[in-house]
């Protein structure tokens, strides 16, 4: 069996399920080693044992810098003699990558990486922004990018030759969550919107409550709902104690409790940085939205597709409101959300997601 071992300097509950699907669904032998989760910015304890698994007590802040990751890597390749070895192309892990280049070359593993793609589909790149990662490809037998938007843009701004270009739409374990959530369009009144994810600046939570306030004149009744744990927390209990409308949840990462609270919201709203979120909600039928102006989005935004499976909001916040309202007092509208934000989910499937990884890992 091919052996895979995977480097996540931060390994979220949600990729250590998936990572289990993959040891469990492909004809991959997948060893991990994972950094320590910075609880204090709301990183989720992954308790997933569905793989090897090593640790090593460094944060993705300082993982490329603790001398235990290095030591605990040299000892993964000669104990497991991986046949290859997948290592996230980013800056802050550039001397690792560097090791791993050399080592490749004398112990014959494939590296490869599974990321971002260097060119955003929303935002113009500064000049001189393609030299790191044009150098970097170079050291790297496979790039294997989110979406396939991604991988095109890339390939066609001539960073990488194509022959070293795969994607796999990043995704979650959607068969778990099919197993205890059924699709269905909310037909319940009063309105509820659901934000996800860790509190953090760039979520901007605050932005998701300026809309709620904004809204309820428009969506009489409405309820917000808020998930996720971290440096915001102490505004969103301040939100939440003065709205009895609004409800703070904490972290959650139990997705039997996570599919009640899908179930009784009508959309996701996260008008920030908006990643796995977007599949998140996808997997139980509910539209996303989001701002088309924010600069950083994760390659997930690409499954979004304004008007058709969530909103995609380009200001000004009066006409945002208006359009989030119509879509939810539109029952054949926001169905037709619904279903093709669910259609989109099963495109994302983990299946699919499992075997796009073995594809690009073994071909």
């Amino acid at each position: 069996m091919h052996k895979l071992l995977w480097i996540s300097p931060i390994l979220n509950h949600y990729k250590a399920k998936s990572l289990s699907r993959l040891n469990e669904e492909a004809a991959l032998d997948v060893i991990v080693l994972q950094g320590r989760p910075d609880t204090h910015l709301g990183h989720s304890v992954s308790t997933e044992h569905g793989f090897k698994r090593y640790d090593v007590p460094a944060t993705k802040k300082n993982f490329s810098l603790h001398p235990l990751t290095y030591i605990t890597l040299l000892q993964i390749i000669n104990r497991e003699n991986p046949e290859t070895v997948l290592m996230p192309l980013e800056k802050k892990n550039t001397t690792m990558i560097l090791l791993l280049y050399i080592l490749k070359g004398l112990l014959d593993f494939k590296l490869v990486t599974y990321n971002h793609p260097p060119i955003s589909g929303n935002t113009k790149p500064e000049p001189g922004a393609d030299l790191f990662p044009r150098f970097m490809f170079l050291l790297y037998d496979k790039v294997i990018f989110y979406t396939v938007e991604g991988m095109q843009r890339t390939v066609g701004s001539g960073l990488l030759p194509e022959t070293k270009a795969a994607y796999a739409n990043n995704t979650l374990d959607t068969r778990n969550i099919w197993k205890i959530h059924s699709f269905s369009v909310n037909t319940r009144d009063p309105k509820r919107l659901l934000f996800i994810g860790r509190l953090v600046p760039y979520r901007k939570v605050e932005d998701v409550v300026t809309y709620y306030t904004r809204l309820k004149a428009l969506l009489p009744g409405l309820e917000l709902v808020i998930i996720g744990d971290g440096p915001e927390a102490g505004k969103v209990k301040a939100i939440a104690d003065s709205d009895p409308r609004v409800e703070w949840k904490g972290a959650v990462t139990d997705e039997a409790v996570i599919a009640q609270e899908m179930d009784r919201a009508h959309a996701v709203f996260m008008p920030g940085h908006s990643g796995l979120s977007i599949v998140h909600a996808f997997a139980y039928g509910k539209p996303y939205v989001t701002s088309a102006t924010y600069p950083n989005h994760p390659p997930e935004v690409d499954y979004l597709l304004d008007g058709i499976n969530g909103l995609l909001l380009k200001g000004p916040i009066s006409h945002d409101v208006e359009r989030i309202a119509a879509m939810l007092n539109d029952p054949e509208a926001y169905s037709r959300c619904c279903k093709a934000a669910y259609d989109k989910a099963k495109a994302l499937a983990i299946d699919n997601w499992c075997a796009q990884i073995l594809a690009a890992v073994t071909g």
